[in-house]
């Protein structure tokens, strides 16, 4: 009987050292991951959320602009006055696929979206 309960005891403190070892294991992974991932990617300088957030405003239009042929991107751009339009034709074929990443990416654009990524991912 004193061997079984001494044998019950000693499996509790095993099973209590374990969770502690798996809390604290775990939280210190969660630490080096969230760390890893801010250090990979920073946060949006701050005219990169100004563009993020016109895009987001301006979606209907700015896909209307980028999915004109190239004789028409001209006479578009020319009726808009923000810098982009402008900004947009001078750019290489790479800068455009980019661009057009960001845009695409940038539809359900909030400035708090990074942090939120942060803290839940």
């Amino acid at each position: 009987m004193v061997d079984e309960e001494k044998e019950d005891y000693i499996d509790s403190q095993k099973e209590i050292l374990n969770r502690r070892i798996s809390f604290w294991l775990s939280f210190f992974l969660a630490v080096v991951i969230t760390w890893w991932y801010y250090a990979l990617n920073p946060p949006d300088s701050t005219e990169m959320r100004k563009m993020r957030l016109f895009f987001k405003n301006n979606i209907m239009e700015v896909a209307k602009f980028i999915r004109l042929p190239n004789d028409e991107l001209q006479g578009f751009a020319d009726s808009k006055s923000h810098p982009f339009y402008q900004t947009y034709l001078k750019s290489s074929e790479v800068e455009k696929e980019k661009i057009n990443a960001l845009i695409h990416i940038s539809r359900d654009y909030s400035p708090n979206q990074y942090w939120f990524n942060v803290v839940f991912l």
